[in-house]
């Protein structure tokens, strides 16, 4: 057996438990550790540790672009991601895709058995839809129509009339 708690090998520390590169990459037996550019978890660089409960992982700048699992739960911040299969699958009691509450913002959202969607010219919520300048086509059925001007099958619609050519409907 060759047992060391200190001194240097290949250019690396023997630190107790640790064997390290200065404090850029160190090998944390004692820990259950390894870390790259920072120890702290969290921080920027790589950390994977095992835990009592488990193990935990991160990678990334620590602020803005970072892969991280607690232990529990698994967060992702980056500007792009791109995430393809067959059947990929995400089972969530709420969601929301774009940004909400901005000007001029585009979503999609739902949760508590509700869906939202909203762009620039339209905006659908609770089953109310509202729009404009919007081209239907297909077949519509209702019970209540208001409406003031337009036109449908040839006929011009005004806010108390219905006319064609000569023949009017008041």
């Amino acid at each position: 057996d060759v047992l060391f708690t200190g001194g240097k090998i290949a250019g690396w520390d023997i630190v107790g438990n640790v064997l390290q590169n200065g404090t850029d990459i160190q090998l944390d037996g004692g820990n259950k550790r390894i870390s790259i550019n920072d120890s702290t978890f969290g921080n920027d660089g790589l950390q994977m540790e095992h835990v009592t409960d488990g193990a935990k992982f991160h990678v990334g700048d620590g602020s803005n672009k970072f892969i991280k699992f607690d232990g529990t739960d698994v967060e992702i911040k980056t500007e792009k991601a791109t995430l393809s299969g067959s059947s990929v699958e995400l089972i969530t009691p709420s969601f929301l895709f774009g940004e909400s509450g901005s000007t001029n913002s585009s979503f999609i959202s739902g949760g508590n058995g509700t869906i939202e969607i909203s762009s620039s010219n339209f905006h659908l919520l609770g089953g109310n839809i509202t729009a404009s300048n919007v081209d239907l086509s297909g077949k519509i059925t209702t019970s209540d129509i208001n409406a003031d001007g337009g036109t449908i099958g040839g006929f011009t619609l005004g806010t108390t009339k219905l006319s064609s050519g000569d023949l009017v409907l008041s």
